[in-house]
């Protein structure tokens, strides 16, 4: 038995069934170790794979779709002009002929032909072809009723208004009405673009992991949360403008249509709420190598354009933020008497309410997600102010003077200062000291005067110049408490600053 884990193939078993010739490529097949130790193909498997490929099945013609080899990207293999025939070179080898090219030549150019050949469908199901037929897995990339490509994978980096209409219509507009058209086109073409997106995320992702068994009906429920809800969302935008469009291609009216419309968006609450729980539980189920190996050969897939799958997931929450801006572009480009000009003003204001509400029930859920993720030694570190708050304002890794890395949290009503520590494979945060409420909080910045003594009794050996670099200084006024912690660069400092001195001001101002 080989290194690759099969046990060598003999010639006077190829010759019974096989050519000569089919039999000289079975036999340096077996000595080709790297590819088969990959794919950890069994011997049944590998004789299925020879009959498939030397049936004589016609050579693929120029245009025809090419299924996804998962070693396509560790190939470089340059053709050359002329070379020996094929058969001279096996009857060679068989014979023991001393003018042939090394057998492993031989074996690495069927090893080239064998990964060419080897698709991503038949990686997949590789060691249980008939459960995945069972399951019902579909080909990444392949829509359930149609089975044609998603929109997605072959998706134009962009497309513009003047080239799907007559170009005698565009010669007639002015530069004012010609941008109008394409920002009204821009909105509409990015929620095609977003429906085929979530589309494939539901079909390929989703349903896929579903019918394989990967994950339970509750954990999808929780990564995926209502996905399905938002696709009728955006279509019903798509149909709407469509529906706007004259039969020149040109839109006269958005606004009111649009107006109508953001309502709808009270959907995006519930879904970016669940975010930070959806994010926590899929980066736990992705060190299951089951999911890891599905997750990554999707990735590595053209339909995913290299992008993962929490990368899509996160589309709808970056969409959501950029409507004020594509409204904007709109009646910007509107005529002020324009109707669409008011009706514009009042998208943007609406779907800003929509956004604040969204950003204060994402940092509710967050809110949450890090109170269950603390741990306290004892009840004197059991503030009743942690359970009170309602969003972190800030948090990140500050360094004492022993240089422990902590990881700070900056609630709405009080700071707490934690060190991580892992509890098998889930990271918690273990309080360091005793919580400083907000209101008792007297933040110093390293570069003020005043700050230098409290710098100094904490970093003796520290140069002046050094001190006042990256520090920030954490006064507990009814404990007499000092910490003085150094964050990793200038802008993690200000971040800091700015976001204590903005949560002190609102305490202040609410009392």
């Amino acid at each position: 038995m080989d290194d690759a884990g099969l046990p060598p193939i003999s010639n006077s078993q190829r010759h019974a069934e096989l050519s000569p010739l089919k039999a000289s490529n079975a036999l340096n097949l077996a000595k080709s170790r790297n590819p088969l130790k990959r794919c950890r193909l069994s011997v049944g498997r590998l004789d299925e794979f020879l009959r498939k490929s030397m049936s004589g099945k016609k050579r693929k013609r120029l245009g025809e779709a090419d299924s996804v080899s998962l070693y396509s990207l560790d190939l470089n293999v340059k053709p050359k002009k002329r070379r020996p025939s094929l058969s001279r070179k096996a009857s060679n080898a068989s014979n023991g002929s001393t003018g042939s090219k090394p057998m492993e030549k031989l074996a690495g150019k069927f090893t080239r032909t064998f990964h060419r050949s080897f698709s991503f469908r038949d990686l997949v199901s590789l060691n249980s072809t008939k459960s995945s037929e069972k399951s019902g897995y579909k080909k990444p990339g392949t829509c359930s009723s149609t089975g044609k490509s998603t929109p997605s994978k072959s998706r134009r980096l962009s497309t513009y208004w003047h080239e799907t209409v007559d170009q005698g219509k565009v010669q007639k507009l002015n530069k004012s009405e010609l941008d109008r058209q394409e920002a009204i086109y821009e909105l509409y073409k990015g929620e095609e673009d977003l429906i085929a997106d979530l589309d494939m995320v539901r079909n390929t992702y989703q349903e896929s992991m579903k019918k394989l068994g990967l994950l339970s009906d509750e954990d999808l429920t929780q990564i995926f949360g209502h996905i399905d809800d938002l696709i009728p969302l955006h279509q019903c935008l798509v149909d709407a403008l469509r529906a706007s469009r004259l039969p020149d291609g040109t839109t006269e009216s958005v606004g009111q249509v649009i107006v109508q419309w953001v309502p709808k968006l009270e959907g995006y609450v519930s879904y970016c709420s669940n975010q930070v729980y959806a994010k926590a539980l899929l980066d736990v189920k992705k060190r299951q190598p089951a999911v890891e190996d599905f997750l990554q050969r999707c990735q590595d897939s053209p339909f995913s354009r290299k992008l993962d799958l929490w990368s899509f997931l996160d589309v709808p929450r970056s969409k959501l933020v950029k409507y004020p801006l594509l409204f904007r572009s709109i009646q910007k480009m509107t005529p002020i008497k324009h109707d669409d000009h008011f009706y514009m003003e009042k998208a943007i204001q609406d779907v800003n309410v929509i956004i604040e509400k969204v950003d204060q029930e994402t940092g509710r859920a967050k809110c949450q997600f890090t109170q269950e993720k603390l741990d306290y030694l004892d009840d004197r570190q059991r503030h009743p102010l942690i359970e009170q708050s309602t969003s972190v304002a800030c948090d990140g890794v500050l360094r004492n003077s022993k240089g422990t890395k902590l990881h700070v949290f900056l609630f709405n009503k009080v700071l707490v200062l934690t060190r991580p520590v892992s509890r098998g494979r889930d990271i918690r945060y273990q309080v360091y000291r005793p919580p400083i409420p907000v209101d008792e909080l007297i933040i110093e910045d390293s570069d003020s005067e005043g700050s230098g003594s409290s710098v100094k009794s904490v970093f003796p050996s520290v140069s002046q110049s050094e001190k006042n670099s990256y520090y920030v200084v954490f006064h507990h006024a009814s404990k007499g408490q000092t910490y003085v912690l150094t964050a990793n660069d200038e802008h993690d400092k200000r971040q800091w600053m700015q976001s204590i001195h903005s949560i002190v001001q609102s305490q202040h101002d609410l009392t």
